[in-house]
């Protein structure tokens, strides 16, 4: 198995060249003390709001957005140690400022003996997205959307290697092949089908955040039911109602999901597809 992933952003703003606070230097900041132990310079309104494109303030790419995208799939996986390898690929290509921190980053790692290839773009827009490749197909992770291509491991077609058999052979092994793989009349075939699932956006779950936020201020993780669907949780007795613009605020209950559906949204990541594909309603 190999995992890959990728993120990437294509505006100013996602780069980092954020914009300096009208009033700089702020009478409030003590220049020196936030530059720490590195090389002190004179007082820069660029390197004060856009800390993260110099190596002596912050980190750049790898301690920002591929913090996350590892994250992301470490949990998703059930990964819980270090990789044992990383080499990595990057450069300024797009943001020549004078950052010194590339904005093309591209590591591969070894997570035990699972290889996993992660890429981060400056330069490009690409939503944060996960290809888990297997010998049973691929499944693609997409903020809440689930994408399974199931594939079957076989050959499909006659191998192009005895094209170069001599007529004869390769004659009498287009013969046997087609005997041990076609279809037989009458015979039901299996035809792979690729399985979506979307769970809803995170940011119309209002009552996750209320219960997440009350769970960290008490300690406590309360009385509701969790049911887990990609990398997101949510109580499934969160109470909700349609407002008219369509967003979901506190309101009327609505009912707790039976155990059928609950194996059904649980099951791709579990590695296993559900028996029938939900709606998207």
């Amino acid at each position: 198995m190999m995992v890959e992933g990728w993120l990437g952003r294509n505006d100013p703003t996602g780069a980092w060249q954020y914009p300096p606070p009208p009033t700089c230097p702020p009478r409030t900041l003590d220049w020196d003390t936030w530059q720490g132990t590195v090389p002190k310079r004179p007082f820069d309104p660029n390197l004060f709001a856009r800390w993260r494109c110099w190596k002596e303030y912050g980190t750049g790419v790898a301690g920002d957005l591929l913090f996350h995208l590892i994250s992301g799939m470490m949990f998703m996986l059930g990964i819980n140690e270090p990789p044992k390898q990383a080499s990595a690929v990057g450069g300024i290509r797009r943001w020549k400022d004078g950052r010194n921190m590339p904005d093309v980053h591209a590591v591969v790692y070894y997570f035990g003996e699972l290889p996993a290839y992660m890429r981060l773009n400056l330069g490009t827009e690409m939503p944060e997205t996960y290809r888990i490749q297997g010998s049973k197909g691929i499944l693609e992770v997409t903020g809440s959307t689930l994408n399974l291509a199931p594939q079957n491991g076989k050959d499909n077609y006659p191998s192009y290697y005895t094209g170069s058999y001599p007529h004869a052979m390769r004659e009498a092994y287009l013969e046997k092949w087609h005997q041990e793989n076609d279809p037989k009349l009458g015979q039901a075939t299996a035809m792979p089908e690729t399985i979506s699932f979307t769970g809803p956006e995170l940011r119309r779950v209002k009552p996750h955040l209320w219960t997440y936020f009350e769970a960290v201020r008490t300690r406590k993780p309360g009385s509701r039911t969790w049911c887990s669907v990609t990398t997101r949780h949510w109580p499934a007795t969160w109470r909700m109602s349609r407002t008219s613009g369509g967003a979901r605020c506190p309101g009327t209950r609505r009912r707790r999901p039976s155990r059928a559906e609950l194996r059904l949204a649980s099951g791709p990541i579990a590695g296993t597809a559900p028996a029938t594909r939900p709606s998207d309603g």
